[in-house]
């Protein structure tokens, strides 16, 4: 075989680019699929269009290396000119080092593929949709540094060197809890308004404030898996009420008593180092954190709400077809709130990304950079086939990572996104603005791959597949969930979440390989994998579930599972849950290990004939094993697995005599996560994580 075919092969192994629908993921077809992609590329690496974008060059230049362009945008438009003539010419945009601000989106369509953009080689430039503040900042009490902006800026995200700052706000650490709320319908019934009453010590800051002032203030609200972003109509401090309007509550997931809140944009809030709030007038007020000089921090404003749109035409077979970007940083983009607010919404399914893709074939991000982001950091949204998005760092986001397909199932097959492979990235510390967003998310969408990702650091579930609750049509099948390390989820700020979350019916949908850890739920369920409303026909195999609030596995309900060959352990309130019972096979449930130290083994509705159950090891530490009438197999163990060191993460074990009797097949778990060059799996390593805390439990109620 001839060498490169070999090292084709080898990279078969880790990177699943994957052909259109009819090819499945088998190591010969992905070969195949690459050896395809690669001969398809060639057309573009050996292109005789080069141009050169320098963020030092004057205007007038030709895109020449001595004469460069000043931006993305013209050497764009440059090749739009010759394609006039030249109509199938691949082109390679060479970028220079720095910063290229822009005031609108980067855009793209139909006619705009064939093109490689590229960083100039051990160069890093950035496309920046923010603006630096440069005005003369005065100290003044308190520490609070101010500086007068034109009025019309505005903009609810700041960053500080580079580091989030956060809108002033009340609490500074975790939320006050509504006492209850009364709900009634206003403007002939077409929307509502809510009236929450709260403890008035904790609105005490709110006094003095004028009633434009209070409509200046926003509230956000934690309920179960949603939030609820909105701006107050008014306030009684003394009574403790908070008014607001908007849609009607939804009946299943409703604001009420014990719902968490905090109250952001208001002067008296700015009381924490890292935190600032920008006037109607346009002063700016900072609080700087501790080693921040104000003689050289660098303050950077969105301008633009995307950095990147691509905008084919799926629906009339106009695709962008071959756009690539590689080794460039796209960063600062903001989100204003409506006066509407924003209501919950699973997942914040409404809310768009920073880099925003519909209608394409063959669009690959690869090395580059999103982050700083008011919404999503990359959306392959309508339309979208044989996209990837590899070995780039997707972080500080306003909502989440990755999204995948559409909510909808669209009634034109051309619309419908498919086979996209989002493999060896890092998706971390997300949910600033939309806490119940996910790490990665895909929709209606088939044969995707979500491969060796680092995904942590944020407030609900790591990886969400299926967008149909029950057993009704879904398009979400055949998808692959493998090697991704994902962990430091919920912290304890939602519930009803999983590190691995399935809905609908999903046949030849894979999760396998995955290492999930510190689930951190508000309320219950912080699960690891977890099969929700009508998950069908999904294999969940080889993967190591550790250190969960809730269990390790949960189905709410769905048909035809199976659990096989993982290692579930240290669930803190239960191992295994399973919650409705319906009259057909639930899930198969064999050749795991479970291994705890806490009271209860299983939760939830077992005992009927609905779950085919045994050839499990069950390890409690030691102590006494009581499986009820939940696994009455006889065919499982209650034996020591003997792992090198569990209570220490390390699951690889010293003796495999007693997994071998049930016919547990030991795995890799180092194979989760990220792979490649030193420094990169270096980096996702090193990381900081956050402390894994629990909110403080609701005030004793004084009436």
């Amino acid at each position: 075989m001839p060498s490169w075919l070999t090292c084709l092969g080898s990279i078969a192994d880790h990177f699943p680019v994957l052909c259109p629908q009819t090819c499945r993921p088998s190591r010969m077809k992905t070969t195949a699929c690459l050896l395809f992609a690669l001969l398809t590329m060639s057309n573009i690496a050996h292109s005789d269009w080069k141009l050169y974008v320098a963020s030092g060059a004057v205007a007038g230049g030709d895109g020449s290396e001595s004469r460069p362009f000043r931006s993305l945008t013209e050497a764009r438009d440059e090749i739009r000119r010759r394609r006039l003539d030249h109509a199938d010419e691949a082109a390679r945009v060479i970028v220079g080092d720095g910063r290229y601000e822009i005031t609108q989106p980067l855009t793209f369509e139909f006619g705009d593929g064939n093109v490689i953009y590229e960083a100039a080689a051990g160069t890093s430039p950035v496309i920046s949709g923010g603006r630096r503040i440069t005005s003369q900042w005065t100290e003044g009490e308190g520490g609070i540094w101010t500086t007068q902006l034109p009025p019309e800026w505005r903009f609810e995200q700041m960053w500080v060197n580079e580091k989030r700052a956060a809108r002033a706000r009340e609490p500074d650490a975790f939320f006050h809890y509504i006492v209850s709320c009364q709900e009634q319908l206003i403007d002939d019934g077409k929307r509502a308004q809510q009236t929450m009453t709260v403890r008035p010590e904790d609105v005490a800051s709110l006094e003095g404030l004028s009633s434009e002032e209070i409509r200046q203030v926003q509230i956000l609200a934690f309920h179960k898996w949603d939030t609820t972003r909105r701006f107050l109509d008014r306030a009684d401090v003394k009574q403790g009420q908070l008014v607001i309007s908007g849609q009607k509550m939804k009946s299943w997931n409703p604001l009420t008593r014990h719902t968490g809140y905090l109250l952001e944009n208001y002067a008296a809030a700015l009381d924490e180092p890292g935190e600032f709030y920008l006037a109607p007038g346009g002063q700016l007020s900072y609080l700087p954190r501790d080693g921040e000089s104000m003689d050289d921090a660098d303050f950077t404003i969105p301008v633009c709400d995307k950095l990147v749109v691509i905008r084919g035409d799926s629906g009339n077979d106009q695709f962008v077809d071959g756009l690539e970007f590689r080794g460039i940083a796209f960063r600062h983009c903001g989100m204003l709130t409506p006066r509407a607010g924003f209501d919950p919404s699973q997942a914040a399914s409404p809310i768009e990304a920073a880099v925003q893709i519909d209608g394409t074939k063959n669009v690959v991000f690869d090395h580059c950079e999103v982050g700083y982001t008011g919404g999503y950091g990359i959306w392959f949204r309508k339309g979208c086939s044989v996209g990837v998005l590899r070995h780039s760092f997707v972080h500080d986001l306003g909502a989440g990572g990755v999204r995948v397909g559409e909510t909808r199932i669209a009634s034109n097959e051309l619309e419908r996104t498919h086979d996209i492979a989002v493999d060896n990235n890092i998706v971390y510390d997300a949910g600033h603005l939309f806490p119940c967003a996910v790490g990665v998310w895909i929709g209606n969408s088939a044969d995707n791959a979500v491969t060796h990702n680092e995904i942590a650091d944020m407030y609900y579930t790591g990886i969400s597949v299926g967008w149909r609750w029950g057993y009704g049509q879904s398009l979400a099948t055949g998808n692959r969930i493998e090697n991704n390390h994902i962990h430091h989820l919920g912290k304890g700020w939602l519930s009803d979440m999983g590190g691995i979350y399935t809905l609908g019916q999903s046949p030849g949908t894979v999760l396998r390989g995955n290492r999930i850890h510190d689930i951190e739920s508000w309320g219950y369920g912080g699960w690891g994998l977890y099969n929700d409303e009508g998950s069908t026909g999904i294999l969940l195999e080889n993967n190591l579930v550790y250190r969960t609030k809730s269990g390790g596995y949960h189905q709410h309900y769905g048909r035809e599972n199976v659990i096989r060959n993982n290692v579930f352990a240290f669930g803190r309130e239960y191992q295994i849950r399973r919650s409705r019972v319906e009259k057909h096979l639930s899930f198969t449930y064999q050749q795991n290990i479970v291994l705890w130290d806490s009271e209860k083994l299983f939760h939830g509705n077992w005992g009927d004939d609905g779950v085919e159950i045994g050839g499990n090891v069950y390890w409690r530490m030691g102590k006494p094993v009581d499986l009820g009438n939940a696994d009455t197999s006889g065919r499982s163990l209650i034996a020591d697995p003997l792992f090198v060191d569990p209570l220490n993460d390390d699951f690889r074990f010293a003796d495999t005599s007693v997994a071998k009797k049930i016919g547990f097949q030991p795995f890799d778990v180092s194979k989760a996560g990220v792979y490649g060059d030193a420094a990169w799996k270096e980096q996702a390593k090193m990381l900081p994580m956050p402390t894994m805390r629990q909110a403080p439990d609701p005030p004793p109620l004084a009436f």
